[in-house]
């Protein structure tokens, strides 16, 4: 796979690719058209800012960049293979449309399957999951090219881990008593983590939060003038909560039942090793009764002693449902690539488990190189974990189906021969 995907406006949404295996294979020996559309946006900014131009000259130079433009994301989309977008639990602002974006049912993987036929895979984390810019990729959006499904990304960028937690529902969330009116009036709430602490939400994504739920009331949690505040959908009976009420969130009704990706890449409790082990194990057991299906990554941003005690601490308590991503960012295959170069000082830093630095966008979000190469790690461990079986199945599933059609119509054929 290339950085081609790094040219899609990924716009924090993961697409999931419908791949034939001659593109598959295409992606693999790195076609990219990553480099001429950064070209053409250098160049926009050149001719737009040129003064000593005369107007007549400004306007028509702008029109020919504009169609370079539009002809460079045509000429990329053609590396690309056709996409459907799963929101990211996104929300628009308007109370009323909670509907789930419908699939592309004409979306099919490698085995002839859709998308929609396969377990989806929900990162949950902070700003090291989502994407910085609409012109960035994260690596949930890799790993939904790479493993050909349906990936949400729930990262909440400002959100602490114990406010995902809450979001996810393995850290239950409980606001303070107060009256749901009977109209639409938005309503002051306070929330607070069961674990102990008052939550403050990062609102810039949904993240799995709205619509939610409090004491059998829909509706949405907002911010207003840096308030928290609780609006109900529809108007209905006044509802007093008497006392601290759990918060029942959109991820919690729809996303239990998903291959699980746990990763908070920074965050204050770093010193407490055994309270984030304690928070993932939450998580982890909050998943749907049978589902197993999770994998918690590391962090990698913070005090060295205390991402190395994290890293321990969380390695020892879930085995191999458990990825060093600082580590697997750092491993040759990410280092030694064909597509773009790791300066040797960062190439030795590499070598000692520090993470290059053009791996990251700022000290809160990965690079459109980190992405890739986050992405790549977490779908080869999850595919090592067997959480990949459904296609084989449904590619058992297909053969059966065909070898019964066919004896079907040999048995058919063989009646007509007989009369």
């Amino acid at each position: 796979m290339s950085l081609t995907f790094i040219s899609c406006k990924f716009n924090d949404r993961v697409k999931n690719l419908k791949l034939s295996k001659e593109k598959k294979a295409a992606i693999k020996q790195n076609r990219s058209a990553f480099t001429t559309t950064r070209k053409v946006k250098k160049d926009v900014g050149f001719f737009s800012n040129k003064r000593i131009i005369a107007v007549l000259l400004v306007v028509f130079g702008i029109s020919l960049v504009f169609v370079a433009v539009k002809h460079a994301a045509r000429d990329t989309s053609e590396h690309i293979p056709d996409t459907y977008y799963k929101l990211s639990h996104d929300f628009d602002g308007e109370i009323e449309d909670f509907s789930e974006p419908a699939a592309d049912p004409e979306a099919e993987n490698l085995a002839g399957k859709s998308a929609e036929d396969l377990i989806p895979i929900s990162c949950w984390g902070d700003s090291f999951t989502v994407a910085r810019t609409e012109y960035s990729i994260s690596y949930s959006g890799i790993l939904a090219a790479l493993s050909e499904r349906i990936v949400y990304n729930i990262g909440a960028p400002s959100d602490s881990i114990k406010a995902i937690a809450g979001r996810q529902g393995g850290i239950p969330m409980l606001t303070t008593p107060f009256i749901i009116p009977s109209d639409k009036t938005p309503v002051e709430i306070s929330v607070d983590s069961s674990m102990g602490g008052r939550l403050t939400f990062d609102f810039s994504k949904n993240a799995g939060l709205n619509p939610c739920t409090i004491k059998g009331v829909e509706g949405m949690i907002s911010k207003i003038n840096g308030k928290t505040y609780f609006t109900r959908s529809s108007s209905g009976k006044e509802v007093m909560v008497y006392e601290p009420e759990p918060v029942i969130t959109r991820a919690m009704a729809l996303r239990r039942n998903d291959i699980s990706i746990f990763f908070v890449g920074s965050d204050s409790l770093l010193s407490e090793p055994q309270t984030l082990v304690k928070i993932y194990r939450s998580m982890a057991d909050y998943l749907a009764a049978g589902n197993t299906q999770y994998l918690v990554l590391s962090p990698i941003k913070g005090d060295d002693a205390a991402v190395k005690a994290a890293e321990e601490a969380l390695a020892a308590e879930f085995g191999d449902k458990f990825l060093n991503a600082r580590l697997a960012m750092c491993n040759d295959v990410n280092i030694h690539h064909d597509e773009y170069s790791v300066p040797s000082e960062q190439t030795e830093a590499a070598k000692k488990g520090i993470i290059p630095k053009m791996f990251f966008d700022s000290e809160e979000y990965l690079s459109d190189y980190g992405a890739f190469a986050l992405g790549t790690a977490v779908d080869k461990k999850l595919n090592e974990l067997g959480y990949y079986a459904d296609e084989e199945e449904n590619a058992k599933e297909e053969s059966t189906n065909a070898q019964t059609a066919a004896q079907e119509t040999t048995s058919s054929g063989a009646g007509i021969a007989a009369k």
